[in-house]
């Protein structure tokens, strides 16, 4: 028997400028014996993760597959992704990749509340009477409860565990009026995962392989540097300022800075009096622009005295960075 490619699910990123090898899809029990006992195989290598297929005769598999859902975690093998990754502010949000738009690509990702096994929330409406109901994801009515005068509290529970693992959405309707949000109850989520993938296997997918790349953007941050010099003029310390000497070499766009001397420094900023002591000054160059986060960060921004260069390439944000802001300390005898 030879095997053939079913489909690619390419992982890139911004920080690293191509294929992303710290993620990798990893699929749910129930789809790796569904993978196995259909003779497909999930390969997955540098960012880069394969299905392939026993076939019988050229594009003619020994077991279809298609129609069949298949669920893949997306995995992380380094615990920095977030300070390098444009993330939602909401952390507790698992975002879901499916393909039901266009069965060769991947629909944006949609994002489902994470839950326990006893879902507590608050009602929406304080008005009675409303129609609660609970629904898969594919619309299909779970639980639908009339909730009447005699129920005034606006505290409610739905014991997921009895309906099993799953995306689900709940909605309230009063009059005309319907609200609804989406949730997820994952007791078997890997403590690494981040996403999940719920893929459709195309009948067409065994004639050519489709590629559903997923791509995440870098973080961007406004690089701040502030200066603290010691023994300097008022001349001096005027004429300090910070250049980007490395925009041609690294094929990149100049980054621009701005000078906040410490008497403009507002409630954004480092308090100036934590930062002045025994004589110091202090002023702040920050970037008029923010700055996405690479691999390779940008070089040769420097710290100048004129046309003099105390420091040839100051520190920029990495993977271990939380914040974008350093504190550079210049001396004079």
């Amino acid at each position: 028997m030879t095997h053939a490619k079913l489909l690619e699910l390419p992982i890139s990123h911004d920080y690293y400028q191509g294929p992303c090898a710290d993620l990798w899809w990893q699929p749910t029990p129930q789809s790796q014996r569904s993978l196995d006992a259909c003779c497909h195989k999930l390969v997955s290598h540098g960012g880069h993760s394969e299905i392939y297929f026993e076939q019988q005769a050229e594009h003619l598999p020994r077991h279809s597959m298609a129609d069949q859902v298949l669920q893949f975690w997306l995995c992380i093998s380094q615990t920095h992704f977030a300070a390098v990754t444009a993330l939602p502010e909401a952390s507790n949000y698992l975002p879901v990749y499916r393909n039901d738009d266009d069965a060769s690509s991947l629909n944006p990702p949609k994002q489902y509340l994470q839950v326990p096994g006893r879902y507590n929330f608050s009602l929406t409406f304080e008005q009675r009477p409303i129609q609660l109901k609970l629904a898969s994801d594919s619309g299909q009515t779970i639980v639908s409860k009339h909730i009447t005068d005699g129920y005034q509290s606006t505290d409610f529970s739905l014991l997921l565990t009895q309906f099993g693992t799953g995306c689900y959405t709940v909605s309230e309707t009063y009059n005309d009026q319907t609200v609804s949000h989406n949730i997820c109850y994952q007791p078997d989520m890997p403590a690494n995962a981040i996403a999940l993938l719920e893929l459709t296997i195309a009948a067409d997918f065994y004639q050519t392989a489709p590629s559903m790349a997923l791509h995440f953007n870098a973080r961007d941050d406004v690089l701040s540097y502030y200066v603290l010099a010691s023994n300097y003029l008022a001349e001096d310390f005027a004429a300090l300022t910070i250049a980007d000497a490395g925009a041609n070499e690294q094929q990149r766009q100049v980054i621009m800075f701005s000078r906040v001397d410490a008497d403009d420094f507002t409630d954004a900023h480092v308090s100036a009096d934590l930062l002045t002591t025994n004589g110091t000054k202090v002023v702040l160059f920050h970037s008029q622009l923010p700055v996405s986060r690479r691999q390779q960060g940008p070089k040769k921004l420097q710290l100048k005295l004129g046309d003099d260069v105390l420091i040839s390439s100051l520190p920029t944000p990495g993977s271990s960075s939380i914040t974008s802001d350093f504190f550079i300390h210049v001396a004079k005898p």
